[in-house]
């Protein structure tokens, strides 16, 4: 059995103000780092019964203080490996990056064209997958973006690690929430056998919540 573990980065000022940061580097405020620091004792206590083998991480500081609390709390025997990668990044806002949202909603616009901000200098969230900031990301790219790091990282690790390691494998990827999102959707439109949702069932995750997959 595999199992995949993403956990979301603690809080951010950013969270706090309200503030569109996408690969805006957002320090964690106090509260943050210490549910980074709790998060990755609780995925090192023994009783949880979990062996991280691997982490894969956004370079994004946020994620990545976060990520490196898990694995400085695994045991002193074996420290699993920590991995940036920049297909975990969040979202990536363009012009947004940096300014106030509003829950004000935008002008309306075609499924494909990006979308401005208002007056005010605030913007809103985006309304389709489609649609994205000036120079910004949308939902798609982001999908098709964790897309490749199933196929670049995940399958050639579990492929190279079946015949080295017990099971089960446990890789934990620590990213952000809209990226956990469309990588959960992007895993399980692999599987036949899975109804499709659409990925923003997915989320909501709270600042170091974290969600698991099992392949068996």
């Amino acid at each position: 059995m595999i199992t995949l573990t993403c956990v979301r980065h603690g809080q951010t000022v950013d969270n706090v103000g309200q503030v569109w940061a996408g690969w805006k580097d957002s320090e964690l405020t106090e509260l943050g780092m210490n549910q980074a620091r709790a998060v990755g004792a609780y995925f090192g206590d023994k009783s949880t019964g979990i062996h991280v083998h691997a982490i894969y991480a956004s370079p994004l500081s946020r994620a990545y203080f976060t990520a490196q609390q898990i694995q400085s709390q695994q045991p002193t025997t074996h420290k699993p490996p920590l991995t940036p990668s920049d297909l975990l990044k969040e979202q990536f806002w363009g012009d947004a990056e940096g300014h106030p949202l509003t829950w004000e909603p935008p002008p309306p616009t075609k499924p494909d064209e990006d979308v401005d901000t208002d007056s005010s200098g605030k913007y809103a969230p985006l309304t389709s997958r489609t649609s994205r900031f000036p120079n910004g990301e949308s939902s798609d790219d982001v999908a098709r973006r964790v897309d490749r790091f199933i196929s670049e990282f995940l399958i050639p690790h579990v492929l190279a690690s079946l015949p080295d390691e017990e099971p089960p494998l446990n890789i934990f990827v620590v990213s952000h929430g809209i990226a956990i999102a469309e990588l959960i959707g992007a895993l399980l439109r692999r599987d036949p056998s899975v109804e499709e949702q659409a990925p923003e069932t997915w989320r909501g995750l709270v600042n170091t919540g974290w969600t698991r997959l099992e392949v068996k």
